[in-house]
């Protein structure tokens, strides 16, 4: 649960922030977000007229932990996790 909230904090926020520009709590979650990432504006998405917290390879990333989350873990033969090694 953690997983996915942390992923998809990343995805809502832009969202949140168009509907409530000043809000506390969105602030200190965009902070938060400055301590994982660059932050470049020229590397970062847009959603609604708003930038995202992160980079697109960061968004990338926290969207595979929401992912990770969500799916259930799949079994890998051991003979194809030999051949990742």
């Amino acid at each position: 649960k953690v997983l996915f909230a942390a992923g998809a904090s990343v995805w809502v926020l832009p969202l949140a922030r168009a509907c409530r520009p000043r809000s506390v709590l969105l602030g200190a979650l965009d902070g938060a977000f400055a301590l994982f990432c660059h932050r470049l504006p020229e590397r970062s998405l847009a959603i609604a007229g708003q930038a995202m917290p992160v980079c697109s390879r960061c968004a990338g990333i926290f969207a595979g932990l929401c992912l990770a989350a969500v799916l259930p873990g799949v079994p890998v033969p051991p003979t194809r996790a030999r051949a990742f090694a």
